[in-house]
């Protein structure tokens, strides 16, 4: 018969070895979450208010990112925002949602050790397949593009890619998207 743990649930021994050392910690999670919100809000609408930006257009341009993500550009740029501030307060919210999941997520770890055991198991019995040995963190360039962050940071979670390269791929992808939406957008504009 399995013990029942301090919260009720069945104990399951603790993951330990690297899988352990990752970033499953309360602080880490609320440091992430912090760091999330900031860029989220912070920083769209603090450089809004340095550089005379319309407060309202901006709050209105993190809504729509935060919904519609590199598809908020021509919002702002319909809004009359710049279309630098539109790419900076963007690529701004993109990174702070990342950052955000990957804190959520790793929250999730915190919950259970049989969760957490059970997701490093997907993810050692995924981590070899062809595909993914194919193609690895490089297909969050264009996966960003195809389904968006909100696909494909767990997915980078999952698989534990790092951290850095995997959001720096999702950002660059993200840039290359919102640039050409912006582009395409002014374009249109300037027909008319």
């Amino acid at each position: 018969m399995e013990r029942q743990g301090e919260r009720g649930d069945r104990e399951t021994p603790p993951v330990t070895g690297t899988a352990a050392a990752g970033h499953w910690s309360l602080k880490g999670v609320l440091l992430g979450l912090f760091t999330g919100a900031v860029l989220i809000a912070g920083v769209p609408l603090g450089s809004a208010l340095l550089l005379g930006v319309s407060l309202p257009g901006a709050a209105a341009l993190v809504v729509a990112a935060l919904f519609i993500e590199y598809g908020a550009g021509p919002v702002g740029v319909l809004m009359g925002l710049a279309p630098e501030y539109v790419l900076l307060a963007e690529c701004s919210v993109a990174l702070g949602v990342i950052v955000v999941m990957y804190a959520i997520l790793d929250a999730s770890l915190l919950v259970s050790c049989r969760w957490q055991a059970r997701v490093i198991g997907f993810s050692e019995r995924f981590s070899s397949s062809r595909l993914v040995t194919s193609y690895g963190v490089f297909a969050l360039l264009p996966g960003v593009v195809i389904a968006g962050f909100y696909a494909c940071t767990p997915v980078a979670w999952l698989f534990r890619w790092d951290r850095l390269t995997a959001a720096g791929l999702m950002v660059a992808g993200y840039v290359a998207a919102a640039v050409v939406t912006l582009a395409g957008t002014v374009g249109l504009l300037s027909l008319f």
